[in-house]
């Protein structure tokens, strides 16, 4: 293994372990493997992630950053802390879920580098204020239906409305 991808290795497992990764998450490839995980190597100055699938490349970055190396991979390593966590596979509305997966994303990204957190925030920044508003016309659609329903039940009990499924017409 390259000199330079034993330092991003080591600084992985550090950084891995600042945020409670699995170890066996902190494993980076040097090469190709038949399951089209990504993989790192270190060619004319430059590192260059891909991923190759059934022999051909279907992913690939390069940069000569060591440090946006590190950004790369171990987003994809709290991408996948998160959506295996037990919390995030019990939320049932699908916006709250990408609220909570966008959120923990930035306070993770933090904890690991300021630089990285604000980053992570500006890229989600417009995706969080859509998820608020559509989280909250939810909200105010779920309260109207219940105001209605209780509007709908006092109507019924004052005999201004027949009850449901009574079968009169009017």
């Amino acid at each position: 293994m390259k000199e330079e991808i034993v330092k991003i290795q080591n600084e992985l497992i550090f950084l891995g372990r600042k945020i409670g990764a699995p170890e066996s998450l902190l494993f980076i490839r040097t090469g190709p493997g038949t399951d089209g995980e990504k993989f790192l190597i270190f060619e004319d100055g430059k590192f260059i992630c891909a991923r190759d699938e059934r022999g051909c490349q279907i992913f690939r970055r390069e940069t000569f950053s060591s440090d946006e190396v590190l950004h790369w991979i171990l987003d994809g390593i709290i991408s996948r802390i998160i959506t295996d966590s037990e919390d995030f596979r019990e939320i049932n509305d699908v916006n709250c879920g990408r609220k909570k997966f966008l959120m923990e994303r930035i306070n993770l990204m933090e904890r690991l580098s300021p630089v990285w957190g604000k980053k992570a925030r500006e890229e989600s920044d417009e995706e969080l204020k859509m998820l608020d508003s559509v989280i909250a016309a939810k909200k105010t659609k779920s309260d109207t239906a219940s105001v209605m329903e209780r509007l709908h039940s006092w109507l019924v009990a004052k005999g201004l409305l027949p009850r449901r499924g009574s079968g009169s017409k009017r």
